[in-house]
This record gives structure tokens, sequence and C-alpha cells, in this order.
């Protein structure tokens, strides 16, 4: 037995612990089917896109660049196999990939390592625009030009948690995460108002 559908736009009305839960749950069964199917392209998308998720849901940072990590492996192990890999969802390999990629392109304080994963993102999203043409693509190709504001916002923010007590770290930790969060849930609804009929992009304003 195999899945047959993503897991995004499922667990919609769930707390975001509650849905991290079952995006884990999930990966654990992707990754059992994988064990027997080792190069099956759709199911390493699928398993990469869901650690994406799950990263998109952790508020700590060294798990959220975990689990980014975790996508990036299944995800370039996907499109080895498979260079048009998509999730059941139809979002492409690429796509999820450059989307995992800037996570750790966020989070990483080495500039200089810095520099070569935005590079990597932006290979992957220009990809995605060329052959998928989706808004969801073209939305970030617009995000990727202040690419590095955004990550010098995201290090000053985790540089303002050295020194604070484990209560006070929490407490910044998820302002920064509604943040990031508040900002895919506006170009996500941008999405939905030029393109309401599109399925995907309504689970995944559903999801958040």
């Amino acid at each position: 037995p195999r899945p047959a559908t993503s897991a995004a736009g499922t667990f919609s009305g769930m707390s975001a612990q509650q849905q991290k839960e079952q995006y884990l749950a999930r990966a654990k069964e992707l990754e059992s089917y994988i064990v027997y199917s080792p190069k099956d392209d759709k199911l390493l998308t699928e398993c990469g896109s869901t650690y994406l998720h799950i990263s998109m849901l952790c508020e700590e940072q060294t798990e959220k660049q975990k689990f980014a990590e975790q996508s990036i492996e299944l995800l370039d192990k996907a499109l080895q196999f498979n260079p048009s890999s998509r999730n059941s969802s139809g979002e492409s390999a690429q796509y999820c990939l450059g989307n995992a990629l800037y996570f750790c392109f966020l989070l990483e304080s080495d500039d200089t390592k810095a520099g070569t994963m935005l590079k990597r993102v932006k290979a992957c999203i220009d990809v995605a625009v060329q052959k998928d043409k989706t808004e969801q693509a073209i939305q970030m190709s617009e995000h990727l030009k202040h690419a590095q504001e955004q990550r010098a916002f995201c290090q000053s923010q985790l540089k303002n948690l050295q020194g604070k007590s484990e209560e006070e770290k929490q407490i910044e930790i998820r302002k920064m995460h509604a943040n990031m969060v508040e900002e895919e849930l506006k170009t996500t609804r941008a999405q939905v108002e030029k393109d309401p009929a599109n399925v995907n992009l309504q689970l995944d304003l559903a999801r958040h």
C-alpha cells in the first residue's frame, strides 16, 4: 500500500502542535514506503515536502533547521531520479526544494554559506517559474528580491535571544514564527484572490 494524497490541507482546524504531530506521523509513514522503494521520486518528493511543512510549523530554530535539512536531502534525491518530480498537491520538487533551502538561508549565520545557499534557492525557483508557471513560484521569485533584508531581520531576531531566559526566548521565537506565518498568509491570500479556482492554493490557505 502507498499514500495517494498529500497531507496539505488535511489538518486544517488543528493547532500548530497538532498539525506538526500529524505531519510527523505522515513523514514516518512515507519513510516506511521509501525503504522498499528508495528510487520512487514521487514518494521522495512527498516526504520531502511533508518535512518542509513540519519545518514551517516549528518554533525552535534548531528544530526548524533540522527538518528543513531533511526536506532538502529527500528532494535532492527525488530530483536525481526525476527532474520533473511533483508531490500529490502538484507542487514541483524544485519549488519545494527552493523553499526548504530558503529556510536554511534565513537561519544561516555565516554570510558566505548563506550567499551560496541563496544562489541555489534562486536557481530552484527560476526553474519552477519557467516549468510550472504557477502563481506560487512567481510570488516566491518576487519574494526573493528582498531575501537579504529578510535574512538580516531574522538574524537580528536570533541575536536578540542571546542572554535571555528560556521563557523569554520562547516568547521571542513565537513572535518571529508568527511574523513569518503572517507573511506567508498574506502571500497565499493574494494568490487566491488572483486565482480563486486553484484548489491547491485553497488548500494552502486552509493549512495556514
